[in-house]
Order: structure tokens, then sequence, then C-alpha cells
């Protein structure tokens, strides 16, 4: 089974990847390739960071207790939501060309509300959880407060990949690559 950090980061990885690699940084509008590339950049440093948290946080051990279970899903999760946070703070410093401003503008509101959405989750966890309850998160991640900034966010995916194709820059963006539920977020195998 994967561990819970990667099947809770998996899909919101690629959300953050792609919001990530939206931002830049500051100093004035760069051109359409130079935004592109900045995409490209952050993106893997997204995925680096997801890679990390990953190998950091591995698996609960199996005689943990439930308040370590708890602790455990808390800082997954919490370190789900720094990684986005991080993006969409970038994001929104950033300024972009005209061409994709509003897809842009988009990318980053979505993911800012992906973010608190996350964040809820994070502080609903309870003190104890079983590895039942655990498991069990990952229905809080198919939700409407999820769902729809994730969607709305692949839109505005979806909207830059067709600005970048069209101006013939090599970016794969990976819209709507998740391996979940619609929400970004992978769920475990059954």
């Amino acid at each position: 089974m994967r561990s819970f950090v990667l099947t809770t980061a998996g899909g919101i990885s690629l959300v953050l990847a792609t919001l990530a690699a939206a931002c830049g940084g500051g100093g004035g509008a760069l051109s359409l390739e130079e935004y592109f590339q900045e995409l490209d950049t952050i993106q893997n440093e997204a995925d680096e960071r997801f890679v990390a948290q990953e190998e950091e946080s591995g698996e609960p051990a199996e005689d943990a207790s439930e308040e370590e279970l708890a602790d455990y899903a808390r800082e997954a999760v919490g370190e789900t939501v720094t990684i986005q946070r991080d993006a969409a703070n970038a994001a929104g410093d950033l300024d972009p060309p005209d061409e994709v401003e509003g897809p842009h503008n988009d990318l980053v509101d979505a993911l800012q509300e992906l973010t608190d959405a996350v964040q809820t989750v994070v502080d609903e966890i309870p003190d104890t959880l079983t590895m039942a309850d655990l498991e069990g998160l990952y229905a809080r991640f198919d939700t409407p407060e999820l769902n729809e900034p994730f969607m709305a966010f692949d839109e505005a995916c979806v909207a830059l990949q067709s600005i970048a194709d069209e101006n013939e820059i090599d970016v794969d963006l990976e819209c709507g690559e998740d391996e979940g539920d619609g929400t970004g977020v992978a769920t475990p195998a059954g």
C-alpha cells in the first residue's frame, strides 16, 4: 500500500507542482516563454519537495498508538498544506504576461481555496485515530470543498497548457493527471 503521505500528496502534488510551476520571481511581467520556463522549473522543485516529504514520513509504525497515528496524519497532511501554501504565495507574487493573466489568476485562486480546504482537514483531525480512521481520512478528500477548487485549478491548468501549445512552447503541465477520485488527491488501493 502506498504511504499516507504519498497518497495524500500524490494527486495534490500535480496540483501543487503545476501551480508552483506558475510561480516565478517578481520584477515585472515575464515573456510568455520565460513564464512557461518558470512553470517547468518550479514544477520540478515542487515534485522534489513531495518526494522528500514522502521519504521522510514513510509509513506509520504498525504498533503506533492512536495518538501517534493522529500526529502522523496531522504532520503528513500539514506538510502538504505548507508546500501548497508556498506555491500559492509565490504564484501570487508573479507578474504573468497578459496572455496568461486570466488563467494564471484562476490557478492561484483555486490553489488558495484548495489549500484552505486541506488545512480544514488537518484542523479537524482528532487527537486519536485508529488505522481504520487513518485510511478513512482519505474520504475527507472527496468533498465539494476540495473537488470544486481542484476542478477550477484543472480548468486553469488546461487553459495555460493550451496557450503554451498554441505558442509552440514545449512544456507539459500534467493537467488532470491525478490518480484518485477527481480531487487531485490519490486514494489508497483497495
